[in-house]
């Protein structure tokens, strides 16, 4: 385990956290508080009010004037996103750290993974999660809990971008601690205007991190909340994973990546999918029809978007997962569970 004891204030590395905001009063103040009581105090956080209507802004403004770490910029709405990218932009740290402003993080979290960034001279540290429901009680996790978290305390960025594919670790952007230098020099940026953006930057990110660290602590509380995007499969979310995924695709192309992680990927491409698949809500679909076919062309599309050669389906033994081409046929057998 990695000791969080760190030299004096005014030699550590400054830490900027990346806060973006919206509408989020009810769990707000115990999010910031999370990070107002880590044990690592050289910190930079940027609280980005995205054009909340709720009290989030006045909640971020107190924060503010209680103590000088807390800066915060008031925006016009923009999305997550856009969020990011501007405390991107303010950042002024040797390392970033983006926290979503719902969620609860360890008090010992940034002190750990900054600790394991000098002590193995990483560029980048991941750790593991846990969810919580709206309550604050632990609920359990879907994926992300890999044994990659048991066995080694570094990774290069192939076996990173492995375990992510893998779902092994988690894609979101809460998952890693970057140096700034990571994200400038590569002029990585979330997609704005599109769901799932950490999809398309969390590979980057390992990628050009080279080396990366592993926590093996469960050091971030992940708050499940109804109405979550993670939960809405309508087809703004359906064309947005996809489009993602064709962004990885391309990524991995013109690094010339892909042929090496072409199973990996494949793997991603039907974990992503399989949830439009098999939890179509019977209300969503059956209340228009002109909406359930206009859905069911999307999946058909999404399958064959990204192509993934017959081979590589049989390895993984994919091909035996319901083929597109019968979705439709498949589906009117099946009683859907939202």
């Amino acid at each position: 385990m990695v000791n969080e004891n760190l030299q004096p204030i005014n030699q550590q590395p400054l830490v900027s956290i990346v806060v973006p905001i919206y509408n989020v009063g009810s769990f707000l103040q115990p999010a910031l508080a999370s990070v107002q009581t880590q044990t690592y105090r050289n910190l930079e956080i940027l609280l980005i009010d995205d054009g909340s209507t709720d009290n989030s802004g006045a909640i971020a403004d107190t924060f503010a004037n209680e103590d000088q770490r807390f800066i915060v910029h008031h925006v016009q709405n923009g999305g997550l996103s856009s969020a990011r990218n501007i405390g991107i932009t303010h950042a002024t740290g040797e390392f970033i750290y983006f926290f979503d402003s719902d969620d609860i993080m360890n008090q010992t979290l940034i002190s750990k993974a900054v600790k394991m960034a000098l002590k193995e001279n990483v560029a980048a540290v991941i750790f593991d999660y846990e969810q919580i429901d709206e309550n604050g009680c632990i609920i359990p996790s879907g994926y992300g809990h890999g044994d990659i978290y048991h066995n080694t305390e570094t990774l290069t960025n192939h076996e990173a971008l492995k375990a992510l594919f893998k779902q092994d670790i988690i894609i979101t952007a809460w998952s890693y601690l970057v140096k700034r230098d990571v994200l400038i020099d590569n002029q990585v940026k979330f997609t704005v205007g599109r769901l799932h953006e950490d999809m398309n930057t969390t590979p980057r990110v390992l990628w050009y991190a080279k080396n990366i660290g592993v926590l093996d602590e469960r050091l971030y509380q992940y708050r499940i909340r109804s109405g979550s995007i993670m939960k809405d499969l309508k087809p703004k979310n359906l064309i947005d994973s996809v489009w993602m995924l064709k962004q990885i695709e391309t990524f991995l192309q013109q690094n010339k990546l892909y042929n090496a992680h072409k199973n990996d990927f494949a793997w991603l491409v039907h974990q992503t999918l399989l949830p439009y698949v098999f939890n179509i809500s019977d209300k969503f679909l059956h209340q228009n029809p002109a909406t359930k076919k206009d859905y069911f062309g999307l999946l058909e599309d999404a399958y064959h978007e990204i192509k993934i050669d017959n081979r590589t389906m049989r390895k993984l033994k994919l091909s035996k997962i319901p083929g597109i081409s019968g979705l439709k046929r498949w589906l009117k057998g099946q009683s859907c569970i939202f």
